[in-house]
């Protein structure tokens, strides 16, 4: 073997290691530039391969994703709706399985096609979907517990109740503390002005000696005094008084239920958003690996 003095050493080492040197690897100069230039188109490579992949998997899931994805679009049309008519959807709203109530969300993470859904939009929309429930739940038990017995006290004491009949026929307006709740300015003169003239009826919800809610409808000649239009009113403010923090509660919801409701109307039209592929190829990647580990 030939050896090498320190001096010899340090004098070739710059030449082989200095950026931008030549390496000559079984004949060929090999430089660092190409080096560079093949790791890059190998990792191009591996990154077109797994786009491939994930395209091909995203192409064969659309359909039933797309399904997916319309049934929640009616539900959270249904949860903004109903909650926007201060007549929220409810647990009991639900078919009943031996879990519990089953709306959409809460079926797909059961039976495991929520997994189908990106895991932060799957989480994000059961939560919401289950704080919407919830708060519907809290509002009708507030309204039935509270409100309406309250509401009855008030009507006892303006209306002779005792000449009140069932309605069976003719025409009324019907009052209901979820109309009155969401009732603005003009709702309210529009209706007092039908009291007033066209229709002087009212249709009030009346709990009977069997626990259940008839109709009976108030006409001028049933009220203890003033006119009718002038009870509306009173009742009107006395149900917006009464079941103001019920209905702040709810309205506390809507902002997430619009934006679920947004945002799988959205999914719908494209199940998989072209930057949530792209973003998705590495983690993605990550993921299937992790997955095949045994623990």
């Amino acid at each position: 073997m030939v050896g090498l003095t320190t001096s010899q050493v340090g004098a070739y080492a710059p030449a082989c290691f200095s950026s931008g040197a030549d390496v000559d690897f079984l004949g060929q100069q090999i430089t660092v530039a190409l080096v560079v230039s093949l790791v890059v188109q190998g990792v191009i490579s591996i990154l077109v391969f797994a786009a491939g992949i994930r395209v091909a998997k995203e192409r064969s899931d659309r359909a039933a994703l797309r399904t997916i994805y319309k049934s929640l679009f009616e539900h959270f049309k249904d949860l903004r709706d109903r909650m926007r008519n201060a007549d929220p959807k409810r647990w009991r709203d639900y078919k009943m399985e031996r879990e519990g109530p089953m709306p959409p969300m809460r079926d797909l993470d059961r039976n495991g096609d929520i997994n189908m859904l990106p895991a932060t939009l799957g989480h994000e929309l059961l939560r919401i979907e289950r704080e919407a429930l919830s708060a519907g739940e809290r509002f009708h038990q507030a309204l039935e517990n509270d409100l309406a017995p309250k509401l009855t006290d008030f009507i006892e004491a303006r209306v002779k109740t005792a000449t009140l009949l069932v309605n069976t026929s003719g025409g009324y307006i019907q009052f209901t503390p979820s109309s009155a709740l969401k009732a603005d300015e003009s709702y309210i003169s529009a209706v007092t002005a039908r009291l007033g003239n066209e229709t002087p009826r009212l249709g009030v919800g009346m709990r009977n000696s069997k626990q259940q809610i008839e109709t009976k409808t108030v006409r001028p000649e049933n009220l203890v005094e003033g006119t009718l239009p002038e009870f509306y009113e009173e009742l009107v403010a006395e149900t917006k008084a009464l079941g103001a923090d019920a209905l702040r509660d709810l309205k506390r919801h809507e902002e997430d239920v619009e934006w679920a409701f947004e945002t799988v109307t959205a999914r719908v039209r494209d199940p998989h958003p072209f930057a949530e592929t792209v973003l998705g190829i590495l983690p993605g990647m990550f993921h299937q690996s992790a997955g095949r580990k045994r623990k």
